[in-house]
């Protein structure tokens, strides 16, 4: 029983993990550029150099996962194709939408 709980908690937490990408990325594509335009121009200052350092890792933090996602959405979606109680027309929806994508970071209208 024990041996059947942690395996349920770790696809539990594998699954999560992309939860907490695509959030990473939507922030991402939202105001990461605005972060690095704001850090460039912080950082040519001398007094405000330390905010423009932190404003540059904000930004930083939501791009890797971004990318760290898009590399495993692959990964992600054959674990989801074979899952057995995944419903048929889930699959089908994340399949539809991971043919729009053409890389990380890019907006689908």
């Amino acid at each position: 029983m024990q041996i059947a709980i942690t395996a349920y908690n770790a696809v539990t937490a594998f699954v999560m993990v992309f939860h907490f990408l695509e959030f990473m990325a939507g922030l991402a594509v939202k105001i990461a550029v605005t972060l690095l335009a704001f850090s460039v121009l912080a950082v040519i200052f001398g007094p405000t150099r330390a905010l423009g350092g932190a404003l540059l890792f904000f930004a930083l933090i939501m791009i890797v996962p971004s990318y760290i996602g898009y590399y495993l959405a692959p990964l992600g979606m054959e674990f989801s194709r074979k899952t057995p109680t995944q419903p048929k027309h889930s699959t089908k929806k994340l399949t539809q939408k991971q043919d729009t994508l053409r890389g990380p970071l890019r907006r689908t209208f």
